[in-house]
């Protein structure tokens, strides 16, 4: 039985937990750790997980169709667009599709 997270990240952006690599897969998944200069005052300290999307108009509206709440987007015209959003268990989620020249 797949829990609430795993649940959400299957049907909401596809990724499926596996226990070995496959070629048939192709995700890019990176973890960032943020700078201890970033720590919020009496908050523990916490990643984010970051997922690289192709075209982030497409994976907005999937995700809200499946009643995924977006916290917030934003474009930076050098790096790209962002947008960003929480699993079941409250962890955040960034989705960044790069900018055309990265």
């Amino acid at each position: 039985m797949l829990s609430a997270v795993q649940s959400m990240r299957r049907s909401n952006i596809g990724i499926l937990q596996i226990r070995r690599l496959s070629e048939q897969i192709k995700r890019t998944i990176a973890w960032a750790i943020m700078p201890t200069d970033q720590d919020i005052k009496d908050k523990p300290r916490t990643g984010k997980i970051n997922y690289t999307v192709k075209n982030m108009g497409e994976v907005l509206s999937h995700l809200k169709s499946k009643g995924v709440v977006i916290e917030k987007t934003e474009e930076y015209p050098s790096m790209g667009t962002f947008a960003w959003l929480k699993d079941p268990d409250g962890n955040q989620i960034e989705l960044w599709e790069p900018s055309k020249g990265e």
